[in-house]
This record gives C-alpha cells, sequence and structure tokens, in this order.
C-alpha cells in the first residue's frame, strides 16, 4: 500500500472516530431541529396507507429527506426480517416510546457525508497541486470544528459540502480536459448539490468561470457552448429529479421558498442582522485560531503572487470570494452557512503551511511537529467541543425533575428551548414566538396572562435573545422580572456540569381562583398585536381552561377570539360543546347551527345538533340531520349507529337495512356493521 493511501485511511478513520464519539449525545431527547428526518418520516404516513413524498416543505429542497427516507426504509427491512416490526406502524410506535435508533441512523448518515468530504478533499487537493497539499487539507478538515459539528447533527448543510466538493473536482477537470463526459459529472454533482440546499446553485459560478478559462474568449466559448450547455442542462435535470414536488406543488413551494428569502433579509430572532460580516470572521477565527489564522493569509499571498502559474485554480478561488460577499449581505447568518467554503479555505492554509515547511527544508520528523504544534488549538477547540456536547442536556435533566416534582394535570407555561413533556400528562402552553419578527408576541410577555398557571418554564435559549437587546425588548426582560418578584424558582439546570442552554422553572404560589375572568384593560393590551399569534394563542389558553372544566373562564376567551379570528367555525363548535358540557342545550344548538352555516357538511356538527334534537324530542328533526350527514359520510360509525336504532325505534327497519348494507360494501371489515344487519334481518 502507498504511503499517500495509507495516510489518507488514517486520517478518514480519525474523521469518524471523532465524528462518532457520543453520536448518541442528547438521546432519547431530540434537540435539534432534525428536518430531514422529521419530513422523511412523514412521508410514511400519506393518506390511505400510502407514502407521500410530497414534503409540504420546501425551505430546503426534498433530496435528503429522500436520502433519510431510503435509510428508514432498510432500517425498516431489516427488523422485519429479523421479526422485530411486523407492520409500518411497529417502527412509529418504537419511534414515538424511544427515538433512538431513528436518531441514530438518520445521525450515521450524516456523519457518513462528513467523512466523505473528507475523502474529497484530498481528491481535490491531489488535483490541485500535490499529495502533501492534500493531506494537510484532509486533515484539518478532518479536524476542523463546524465540519465535525454539522456532521454529527441532522443537517442538509453536509450533504451540500460533500456533493459540492466532488462538482469543484469535475469542475478542475473542465481546465484542461473539457470533455462531454467531464461537464456531464460536474452538472450531476452541481444538481445534487443545489437538490440539497439551495444555495448549492452558486457552484456554477466556478463552472462557468472554468469554461471561460479554457476557451480564453466569449466567442470561443460560444462556439464550443455545447459542453456547457450539456453542464447546465444535467444540473438542472438532477435538480427537478431530485425534487419533483417543486414543479407538482409550485403554490406550496413559492411560499416556502418566499418564506426562506424573506428570513435571509430579515434575520432570525436573535441574531444582531447589523454585525454579519463580524460574525463570520469571529466564526472563522473560531476554527482556524492564531495558529492557521497565519498560515491562510500566508496561502491567499501566494495564490494572489502566483495566480498566472495557477490558473486552473481560478474557479475555486473566485466561489469563495464570492460566496462569503453573497452570505455577508444577508441578515440572517450563522456559522454553518460557512461550511461551502471551508474547502476552498483549508485548501489555502494547507498551501501556506506547505510553503513553510518547504522553505525551512524540514524534514518528515521536523514537520511532523510542526504540523502538530499548528493544528493543536483547533484540534484542541473540536475535543473540548466533544467533551461539553457529551454532557447531559439540562433540558433532559429539567425533564426528568418535572417528571418526580410536578404533579400530573398541571397547567404548565413553557418557552421554546425547554424540555418536551407530554400533553397526556400536562395541560401545556408553549409561549409564542417568532422568528423573524420577535417583536409581535410582546403582549404575551405579561405574567397576567398566567395567573392561573401552577409553573412557567424558561429558558435561557430564547430569555438571553431578548436580554441581549434591552430597550427592544423591555416588555419580555419586565416578564423575566415579574417571574423573579411574585414566583418561587424552585429549579435549575445550568452550569459546568449540562450541556444546552439553561432552564428555570418557576412555581406561581398563589394562583388564582379559576372563575376570576381576565379584565377588559387585559384584553385590550391586544390592540395592534398580531392577529395570528393573538388568536392562537387565546385559543390555546381557552382550550386549557375548557379541559380543566373552568368553563366560565374558557367561554369568556373563546368570547373574544370569535371577533378577530378567521376560523370562526371552529370557535363556535368548541363554544357549543362548552354549552352543552355545561347543560345548556339550546345555547349548544344555536352555536352549533352558526358553525354550520360555514361548514354545511361538517358531520361532527351533523352528528351533535341531531344527538340535541333527539333530546329535545324533535325526532325528525335528528333524522334529517344524520341523513344529512350520511350522504357526506356513508359509513360513519356514530350516524350508522344513530340512524339504524331510531329507524328501528320507529318501525323503519328497511331503511335501517340500507344504510347498514351501504356501511358494509363501504368498509366490508366493520364487524359491528356485520352484527347489527343480523340482528335486523333475524325475524
Amino acid at each position: 500500500m502507498k504511503k499517500n493511501s495509507l495516510y489518507l485511511i488514517l486520517i478518514l478513520g480519525l474523521a469518524a472516530l471523532i465524528r462518532l464519539f457520543h453520536l448518541n449525545h442528547g438521546l432519547p431527547e431530540i434537540y435539534e431541529e432534525a428536518t430531514p428526518m422529521r419530513h422523511a418520516l412523514q412521508m410514511w404516513q400519506g393518506h390511505d396507507g400510502t407514502f407521500d413524498f410530497n414534503p409540504h416543505f420546501f425551505n430546503y429542497p426534498a433530496l435528503y429527506f429522500y436520502i433519510q427516507f431510503i435509510g428508514q426504509f432498510f432500517y425498516f427491512l431489516l427488523n422485519l426480517l429479523v421479526g422485530r416490526f411486523d407492520h409500518i406502524n411497529d417502527m412509529f410506535l418504537r419511534y414515538h416510546s424511544d427515538p433512538t435508533e431513528i436518531v441514530l441512523l438518520a445521525r450515521l448518515i450524516n456523519t457518513l457525508f462528513g467523512v466523505g468530504a473528507v475523502w474529497a478533499i484530498h481528491h481535490l487537493g491531489c488535483l490541485l497541486r500535490n499529495k502533501q497539499t492534500a493531506i494537510l487539507a484532509a486533515i484539518l478538515l478532518s479536524i476542523m470544528p463546524i465540519s465535525v459539528h454539522t456532521s454529527r447533527i441532522i443537517l442538509v448543510d453536509t450533504p451540500l459540502l460533500f456533493f459540492g466538493i466532488l462538482s469543484l473536482i469535475f469542475i478542475r477537470h473542465l481546465f484542461h480536459n473539457n470533455t462531454l463526459t467531464n461537464n456531464l459529472w460536474a452538472g450531476i454533482w452541481m444538481g445534487l448539490a443545489t437538490a440539497s440546499k439551495y444555495t448549492g446553485a452558486l457552484f456554477v459560478i466556478p463552472f462557468i468561470t472554468a469554461h471561460m478559462l479554457h476557451h480564453r474568449s466569449l466567442s470561443h466559448l460560444f462556439q464550443h457552448k455545447k459542453q456547457i450547455t450539456i453542464g447546465l442542462l444535467s444540473a438542472a435535470i438532477i435538480f427537478f429529479i431530485s425534487n419533483p414536488y417543486i414543479a407538482l406543488d409550485f403554490k406550496s413551494f413559492w411560499a416556502d421558498f418566499s418564506f426562506e428569502r424573506a428570513h435571509m433579509a430579515l434575520g432570525h430572532f436573535g441574531v444582531d442582522a447589523n454585525n454579519t460580516q463580524t460574525t463570520y470572521f469571529k466564526d472563522l477565527w473560531h476554527n482556524f485560531y492564531f495558529s492557521l489564522t497565519p498560515c491562510l493569509l500566508w496561502g491567499i499571498f501566494l495564490i494572489g503572487k502566483h495566480t498566472k502559474s495557477h490558473r486552473q485554480e481560478i474557479p475555486l478561488w473566485l466561489f469563495t470570494a464570492i460566496y462569503l460577499t453573497w452570505i455577508s449581505t444577508w441578515s440572517m447568518h450563522a456559522a454553518h452557512y460557512l461550511l461551502p467554503i471551508m474547502p476552498p479555505l483549508v485548501l489555502i492554509t494547507a498551501i501556506g503551511i506547505q510553503d513553510v515547511l518547504t522553505r525551512i527544508n524540514a524534514s518528515v520528523k521536523i514537520a511532523i511537529p510542526i504540523v502538530l504544534f499548528i493544528i493543536a488549538p483547533t484540534g484542541i477547540h473540536t475535543f473540548q467541543y466533544l467533551i461539553n456536547n457529551a454532557k447531559p442536556d439540562a433540558r433532559l435533566e429539567a425533564k426528568n425533575w418535572i417528571t418526580h416534582h410536578i404533579p400530573q394535570g398541571a397547567l404548565i407555561g413553557k418557552e421554546h428551548y425547554t424540555p418536551d413533556l407530554s400533553a397526556n400528562t400536562y395541560n401545556l402552553l408553549r409561549l409564542p414566538m417568532d422568528a423573524i419578527i420577535p417583536e409581535v408576541i410582546s403582549p404575551f410577555y405579561d405574567i397576567h396572562w398566567y395567573s392561573d398557571f401552577d409553573y412557567i418554564i424558561t429558558s435561557e435559549g430564547v430569555s438571553a435573545r431578548y436580554q441581549n437587546q434591552p430597550q427592544k425588548f423591555s416588555t419580555q426582560i419586565q416578564f423575566y422580572k415579574d417571574l423573579q418578584t411574585h414566583w418561587t424558582r424552585v429549579a435549575t439546570f445550568s452550569g459546568d456540569h449540562f450541556s444546552g442552554p439553561a432552564i428555570h422553572i418557576y412555581k406561581n404560589p398563589n394562583p388564582t381562583s379559576p372563575h376570576r375572568l381576565y379584565t377588559a384593560q387585559q384584553y385590550d393590551k391586544l390592540i395592534g398585536a398580531n392577529n395570528h399569534v393573538a388568536t392562537d394563542l387565546l385559543t390555546r389558553l381557552a382550550d386549557l381552561f375548557a379541559q380543566k372544566n373552568w368553563h366560565q373562564k374558557a367561554m369568556d376567551v373563546y368570547e373574544h377570539v370569535l371577533p378577530i379570528t378567521l376560523q370562526k367555525e371552529d370557535i363556535l363548535y368548541k363554544m357549543g360543546t362548552l354549552f352543552y358540557q355545561m347543560g345548556h342545550l339550546d345555547r349548544a344548538q344555536h352555536m352549533w347551527q352558526q358553525a354550520l352555516q360555514n361548514t354545511p357538511q361538517n358531520i361532527v356538527l351533523l352528528t351533535n345538533l341531531g344527538a340535541i334534537a333527539l333530546q329535545q324530542g324533535h325526532t325528525q328533526k335528528a333524522i334529517q340531520y344524520w341523513e344529512q350527514g350520511l350522504q357526506q359520510a356513508p359509513a360513519d360509525p356514530d350516524l350508522v349507529n344513530n340512524l339504524v336504532f331510531i329507524y328501528g325505534q320507529i318501525g323503519q327497519s328497511a331503511r335501517a337495512i340500507q344504510i347498514l348494507q351501504n356501511a358494509i360494501q363501504i368498509n366490508p371489515s366493520d364487524t359491528t356493521f356485520q352484527l347489527a344487519l343480523r340482528n335486523l334481518q333475524t325475524p
């Protein structure tokens, strides 16, 4: 085995070892977005037991969703073969009881892309310079904190990195060997990069630049336009094959894509939109530190000095400059946005290191300790990240505490980035958060809305963002002060022993009477508030009060929601249900009839109205409601059973038999219908 191959295998082993270390961090809880995995799981649950490959989410392209789905398919198939699963439902039962296996599978797929990127950067380094540069670049990418971090969580950026490097490899081939085959492969990898994340489309810049450098003039380029057309066309075809629902569900795509554009333009809650460039320079510093940064700068100087002798590298360096400039214009910024330009940056750094070693004529015995010294700060930072990441998450510890100290049925308000609690165990309300326009939720950061609650849980993942801008978020900061002053902090989970955001749990020492309604002044605070946020939160408050059987308070909130909501029939239905539970049949009937005017085919409303009519002694009216519902759902169990019973009572068995026969024809496996039919047909 050649030395270079042995070195590469060792580096790939190191990269895998680093990325696999404590890969189960945070589990069984899922504290990362894990968007590709979650949307892949949703594809299993289409209508009528079929798959639904429409992602119904286009903020990202869908290629990585499908890759995750394929991984889940083989996971299911393996478990089916060994007898652990008998049905798709078994996979979901296991996931909901303990998602560890599926999350680890998803992270492992991501890790494979991360390790694959290390292999690919070595190949690119060999093409651009030499084996020594390639080895150095592979070492750097294998230990770079941003590369390690993004390889250990479920992000679309990691396959973008891998496919992006493969694109650059074939773009490099174009400079000396501009064949249709190389253009085809360059287009395929560019298409896959863009199908992973939309920013992959920027790889067209080095592609076109390589063609311009190869042909040396525009006229010569147009004379050989077949090659560039093949590359661009293959990229477009691969992108749309990987994302067919962009065309098939264009309206949804455009809505989500437009939202993502606005997200980039307006920024994100907690992100300082005015310091994008400074933030990215800090992110780069935290990856290269004081030892690699001089090597990076020296490499940039050398490339500028020797551009003419290395013209084949111009597409790569131009892509780096344009991409960094472009993302620096966004209000939204995140460290992993830098990932596509990390390969060029580590190559530049490797060029700088190699030049220094060449100038001092360092032998292998001298070069190795020098390289180790240079990369040590970055390696130490990555090691510290891995150790911190292995610590128990504060949210998991908080959840365990809640399970043992807060009684079931407690009314709990919680911020985002707090423990995931079961709605079957507790009555939960999530305090709203708007990632793009956070000011719109300010009216609900008022402790008086939660005076009936037993506990409120806050996260420094949210509160720190508000406190960083005290003038802009004075209402939220006052909310935290009121909690500290008027409520009792019963538990805090933070410090060196935990990873994740600090969690604070507050107990209400004096919950108000459930019969005490919100004041008019409290509702007046919503004037000018975001209508969608206001209706959602007020509706959720009323729902919780209804679950607690605080009928009067729930009704009061519903009455204030009704004039401002766009979903009036939903609120009218809930108000009718409350009146029914309180024994006010006439009021319940009135509410449900109003709701029925907007949704005349709603079988739940028709079923309920029929039940009230029967209770009031209006048999024919009940039959009228139920027959109307039966036209929409001929096999609905409640409607069928109600009508069969009532027709039996009034001596119209023929109609009852007809209803059952129709229901059995639609749902032949329903034994209840079959038994009822036999009973009617038996003399």
